[in-house]
């Protein structure tokens, strides 16, 4: 990955970190659809944090 990709990436989760930008997982209807998405896939991340 280029050294200047990695350097915003880096600085857009320091920003999620500090709780900056919308959670749009917050919203039940949001979050539902993702776990249900989660679960027709059969992602393993979803296995493992069971």
């Amino acid at each position: 990955m280029e050294e200047h990709t990695r350097e915003i990436i880096q600085r857009i989760e320091r920003w999620l970190d500090q709780g900056m930008g919308s959670c749009v997982l917050r919203r039940p209807q949001n979050a539902k659809l993702v776990v249900d998405a989660m679960h027709f896939f059969d992602l393993p991340i979803l296995r493992a944090s069971l």
